[in-house]
Parts: C-alpha cells; sequence; structure tokens
C-alpha cells in the first residue's frame, strides 16, 4: 500500500513487509529468477506468505503472573515467565504471517480469566490460544479443546501433530475440556499445556530460547493449518538439512546464530538436550524441532553467523528439490 522509488539504479533493494515475502531486484532492477536478457518490470508486486492469516486477530494468553507462578523449577525458573516468552516468540511469528496479535499479558502481573475473555470478544479475536503448564508426567504437550467444538477439536490435532517432533515423535495428548477460558470466548479457543519445569534437565531445556523458539513455530504452524488446510503441515522448510548438504556454500553449521525466512520466520539452531552444555548439531534439527511454513516455490533464507550475512533465493520443486542463487553477500 505504500509506494517505492528507486534513487539508485547502479545498486539492488530489499523491501521486506509483515506478511509478504520481501522484494529483491540486482543493480538493474531484475527479480532473482528474471530470465537472461530480459527487461526489468516497472512495477513490483507483493506476494503474500500465509494469506489465510493475513488481518486474522488473534488472542495470545500466557497463563500465570503476579503470585500464579505456574510451576517453578529447581533454579527458580517459573512457568509463567516462560509463558510469557513464549507468548512473545510466538506473536513474533504470526505477525510475520500477517496477523494482529494481542496478549493478554506483557508484564508479570496476572490479569483476571473475565478480562481476557472480554478482551477477546470486544477485539473480534478469530482464535484465543492460551498457554500455560501441564502436569503430563511424560512432559509432552497437551492440547484441549471445548467439548463440541468442531474447529477447536480440528485446532487441537493439528497443533498436536505440528508439535510432536518437539516429545521425539511422540503423539501430544488432545482431547476436551470445559476450562472457563474455553467456555467463555466467542472464538474458537485452544488450550496448550506446556511441558512442566519438573527437574533440572527439563528447566534447561525449556529455558533454552532455541527450544522456546521451536516451540512457537510449532505453535504458527498449528494456526496456519487451521486456516490453510493441513498440506501447510507437509510443506514445511527445514534449514538444518540443506545446510549441512552444501558446507562449500554457506558457514560452518556452529557458527550459525539465526535464520531467516522470507523475511519475517526467524528459524534458531538446536541449542538444547543432553546434559548442561552440549548443544544438538544443526543436522540433528529434522527429528527435534517443527519447521517454519513454506507455501508455493520461490523464497528467501537469510544467514547469520556473526559478522558473516548471506542472501539467499531458492526454489523449491514438488519433489522438494532446492535451487539456490547467492543475491548478497557480506563477510
Amino acid at each position: 500500500r505504500v509506494p517505492a522509488v528507486s534513487v539508485q539504479d547502479s545498486l539492488p533493494f530489499w523491501l521486506e513487509a509483515p506478511g509478504a515475502l520481501p522484494i529483491f531486484a540486482d543493480e538493474h532492477h531484475h527479480e532473482p529468477w528474471a530470465e537472461p536478457g530480459s527487461a526489468p518490470p516497472d512495477t513490483f508486486f507483493w506476494q503474500p506468505v500465509l494469506p489465510e492469516l493475513i488481518d486474522k486477530v488473534i488472542v495470545l494468553d500466557p497463563h500465570g503472573g503476579g503470585s500464579e507462578t505456574d510451576g517453578a523449577g529447581p533454579l527458580g525458573t517459573r512457568g509463567a515467565d516462560l509463558n510469557l516468552r513464549l507468548a512473545e516468540k510466538t506473536a513474533s511469528l504470526l505477525r510475520g504471517a500477517g496477523a494482529e496479535v494481542i496478549l493478554t499479558r506483557t508484564d508479570e502481573r496476572w490479569v483476571p480469566p473475565e478480562e481476557k475473555v472480554l478482551l477477546a470478544n470486544e477485539r473480534g479475536a478469530d482464535l484465543f490460544l492460551t498457554l500455560r503448564r501441564s502436569q503430563d508426567p511424560a512432559g509432552r504437550i497437551t492440547a484441549a479443546h471445548h467439548h463440541g467444538s468442531r474447529v477447536g477439536t480440528t485446532w487441537a490435532e493439528l497443533t498436536a501433530r505440528a508439535a510432536a517432533p518437539l516429545a521425539g515423535g511422540d503423539s501430544s495428548l488432545v482431547g476436551g475440556s470445559y476450562a472457563y477460558l474455553l467456555r467463555h470466548t466467542a472464538c474458537p479457543a485452544l488450550q496448550v499445556g506446556l511441558p512442566p519445569l519438573a527437574d533440572l534437565a527439563a528447566e534447561e531445556k525449556l529455558t533454552a530460547p532455541s527450544h522456546q523458539q521451536a516451540t512457537a513455530r510449532a505453535l504458527l504452524l498449528g494456526c496456519a493449518a487451521l486456516q490453510a488446510g493441513e498440506q501447510i503441515l507437509n510443506d514445511q522448510f527445514q534449514p538444518g538439512p540443506l545446510l549441512a548438504i552444501h558446507p562449500d556454500l554457506f558457514p560452518p553449521l556452529e557458527r550459525i546464530d539465526w535464520i531467516q525466512l522470507d523475511g519475517n520466520f526467524q528459524w534458531l539452531p538446536p541449542r538444547w538436550g543432553g546434559t548442561a552444555g552440549e548443544t544438538v548439531p544443526l543436522s540433528a534439527a529434522p527429528p527435534t524441532a517443527p519447521g517454519l511454513p513454506c507455501r508455493g516455490e520461490e523464497h528467501f533464507l537469510e544467514i547469520h553467523a556473526g559478522p558473516s550475512w548471506q542472501l539467499w533465493a531458492f526454489r523449491r520443486a514438488p519433489d522438494r528439490r532446492v535451487t539456490l542463487k547467492k543475491l548478497l553477500e557480506n563477510r
């Protein structure tokens, strides 16, 4: 909706907008996959990454706050604080998909459930997602929906599928509930139960930013699959295998700090598991973490490793083969 004018013809340009694939053109104003010798376009168009999520109003409710700790770990980590961090990471991903996201709380204060319901109903929420610690002894993620809610049941099942890699492929627990927030919101609502801070190993794992971000990706995939169809779960993109296959093109795996897909979706290498201080290799990403939604053929990938930055365009064929093209690099 905002026009942009290039004032230097000899430089490439890169434009980003929430919910849209970035726009890139080289110094001659050609798009990444332009045919050799073709004339540059005089108009560039935004393409949505997930059109079904654009302008959807999603309320995220991190349970706890105040004296409600939602459990605590041996080192004193409060479940309520972890819920808020996860909500913030999930909000960032959903906003990158073009959704409007509202948090019921943004600090450690407690908010009465009646206020949460009123907030969601007044803002015309399309979805309501509450995050809290579960009591599942196996540490699995649970997904509870209101009894009789067809949309809620589907949403719970899709979220459970998206989150399964976080439990080593084990199915998450899905079931009905008469919880207050599920009964009183006017929109479909889901209560996700996260692993409890049961011991030191669980606390170290659950406080790792990479694990929180992986959980946020699962929640994003669940919302995307509900709106766009379950095929989105089969269109996930995992950076790990691509980087491992092409060690000559990308920085060493152990140096990767973070990756950005399509200008909107951040991916952190897995850095949790095992004993304290031990990290999981980046190449182990496929079985240990959900990926990112990746519809269509053409995408962009930013690789950040210390001061090094690379920008790639890539195409995915129906058989998942990837064609890469380096656009920019800063060493």
